[in-house]
């Protein structure tokens, strides 16, 4: 695995969710293996879980997004 892809782990473990796209092409591709691609899926799910908040949703809701 090059040094790009475990760059896109990375940044997906962090909630970004183009490189989570990629990590899942390269999983695919059978660069990255089942492993680290459904780690990467744990991390990602939890980093979006722990920015959610009620006063975001509802400041989501105000500005109509």
């Amino acid at each position: 695995m090059g040094n790009s892809m475990r760059h896109h782990i990375i940044s997906a473990k962090c909630g970004h969710d183009d490189s989570l796209k990629e990590v899942k092409m390269g999983f695919r591709a059978g660069i990255v293996t089942k492993d680290e691609f459904a780690d990467t899926l744990r991390c990602h799910q939890a980093s979006q879980d722990e920015t959610k908040s009620e006063q975001r949703d509802r400041a989501r809701a105000t500005r109509g997004y």
